[in-house]
């Protein structure tokens, strides 16, 4: 905070100083773009489960057609929970009309004019100039940046909700799969037939996740992080510019 002064930064307690560095090196970006990496690992996870079942469900034998019909049908609602959670986290993260996109971009621009006044008051600060309009305009500022961050963190809880919700319904659905291969006759020899999928599996995910690894999913995360670092690079340059 380049607008307080050295003797004011004395007077600080501790508690003070706190707050005042979590407010300075609070980046929402980098926090979303580890969320958004956890539900990329949760997605990549779940699209090897279902791969893991889908081969289950094709050696339960055919004299077994109650069986393998209701196991399929449960299968294909897991799958079509993954598509859905594929695409919520599409729209959530890419869509221009996402209320995420809305309150993320509403509040990098604001924390970007702030620290842009911020800088400017620094400068005039070394240069003895006058700061009461650059303090106001800064004071105006810091409230509509606090506007903009308390939106995205209801935005963001929203979300957690959401995807926790998507989460939690895609294992209720694994653990009734999981609960009626329990139920499969002995004489199917279910066990050996789930280490050949499993041994199938292994041996074929690269080919199995190749495509996903080149999902949308993995280009935002690599993009949110290259825009956060761009917004790094061009305050220090606005600074030092500044300075000059």
């Amino acid at each position: 905070n380049p607008g307080l002064s050295d003797e004011e930064i004395k007077n600080l307690d501790l508690n003070e100083l706190l707050k005042l560095t979590k407010e300075a090196t609070k980046e929402k970006a980098q926090f979303v773009s580890t969320k958004l990496e956890e539900y990329y690992l949760d997605l990549k996870e779940y699209e090897f489960k279902f791969y893991y079942k889908n081969e289950i469900a094709n050696a339960i034998e055919s004299k077994y057609d109650t069986i393998k019909e209701e196991y399929k049908k449960i299968l294909e609602s897991f799958s079509k929970a993954i598509d859905d959670l594929k695409q919520l986290e599409v729209y959530t993260f890419t869509n221009s009309e996402s209320e995420y996109v809305k309150a993320i971009n509403a509040y990098n621009e604001a924390k970007s004019k702030l620290m842009n006044l911020k800088v400017q008051l620094s400068v005039a600060l070394e240069n003895n100039g006058s700061t009461a309009a650059l303090n106001a305009q800064i004071a105006l500022n810091e409230e509509a940046f606090n506007v903009t961050d308390a939106l995205l963190e209801k935005v963001e809880e929203a979300l957690e909700a959401t995807f926790d919700s998507a989460i939690e319904g895609l294992e209720t659905l694994y653990d009734s799969l999981s609960n009626l291969e329990k139920s499969l006759p002995t004489d199917l020899k279910v066990e050996e037939k789930i280490q050949a999928a499993e041994d199938y599996i292994n041996s074929s995910k690269n080919a199995v996740f190749k495509k996903f690894e080149s999902s949308i999913s993995k280009e935002k995360l690599a993009q949110m992080k290259d825009e956060l670092k761009n917004r790094k690079e061009a305050l220090k340059s606005s600074v030092s510019e500044a300075k000059k």
